[in-house]
């Protein structure tokens, strides 16, 4: 995207630690913003340090340089009450002055696939302004997805339940256990499953979010009986609803996490009739 801007873009200090110092000493007259993008699909660990976005606009402002933020993933709240650490919050951004700022509406907002950008007028208005705009603007449906989901976080007290994603993060994991253990028993019976028990798990968010971390689950793990698990799964994808497992280790695991609670019976109606 830089080279196709024709901006010239410049690594700052080395890929495990890189200091406000590293920003200071690379400002020449040609340099035109400040950039921090988070990693938020990899990780680096060990010997790291990074600059802090408090100091990027704390530089960008004895520079006069506009400072850029991309955030990544996008979280609107902080997912330390999921057991989830280190993401970067829209809002802390804001309110450390970054001039633009960079995130999906997808992934940890719960949204639609798109992308956002929030900042400073007179820096929005330019981006609007830009003839690749209307080349790249998002169609009516995403803009009104994207709405309704957005509206949904100025109720904070009902986000939790009003949105998936957290809706999904907030299942109490005994709850989760109790859903497995049920469903469990009630598609033991079919003919093509030797198997069926309640496993303890981890789910990951995906979507390129929070790479390295996990957070605990309850799976139904099936074990195929005369049938392979490519044909089990292969069923599932062209049922109406369509269901999407994860295969471990020779048997399919379905994760509670991400069902919701009413369409338990609905799972375990498909499983009835399969024909395989």
């Amino acid at each position: 995207v830089m080279e196709c801007s024709v901006a010239k873009l410049k690594a700052i200090g080395t890929t495990n630690k890189t200091r406000a110092v590293d920003y200071t000493n690379a400002v020449n007259e040609e340099t035109g913003a400040l950039m921090l993008v988070h990693p938020s699909n990899f990780k680096i660990v060990g010997f790291t340090e990074s600059a802090t976005i408090q100091q990027l606009v704390e530089i960008g402002r004895s520079k006069n340089l506009p400072v850029i933020d991309d955030v990544g993933s996008g979280a609107l709240l902080d997912f330390g009450k999921f057991g989830l650490d280190d993401e970067p919050v829209v809002t802390h951004s804001v309110a450390a002055g970054a001039d633009v700022i960079l995130f999906s509406g997808d992934k940890l907002v719960g949204g639609p696939q798109c992308g956002i950008i929030v900042g400073r007028k007179k820096y929005i208005d330019r981006i609007l302004k830009n003839p690749l705009m209307r080349a790249m603007r998002v169609g009516k449906m995403t803009l009104a997805a994207l709405q309704a989901t957005l509206l949904e976080y100025r109720k904070p007290e009902t986000a939790e339940q009003t949105i998936p994603l957290l809706r999904m993060l907030s299942m109490p994991i005994e709850n989760l256990k109790l859903r497995a253990e049920k469903v469990a028993g009630q598609i033991g019976a079919c003919t093509f499953i030797k198997s069926v028990t309640a496993v303890e798990e981890q789910s990951m968010l995906g979507g390129g979010s929070l790479p390295d971390q996990r957070i605990g689950t309850w799976c139904v793990s099936i074990e195929p009986q005369d049938v392979t698990l490519a044909q089990i799964t292969g069923k599932l994808r062209a049922a109406t609803p369509a269901v999407m497992g994860r295969v471990f280790k020779d048997r399919l695991l379905l994760d509670m996490r991400t069902i919701d609670p009413s369409q338990d019976l609905t799972l375990v109606e498909i499983f009835e009739g399969l024909e395989i």
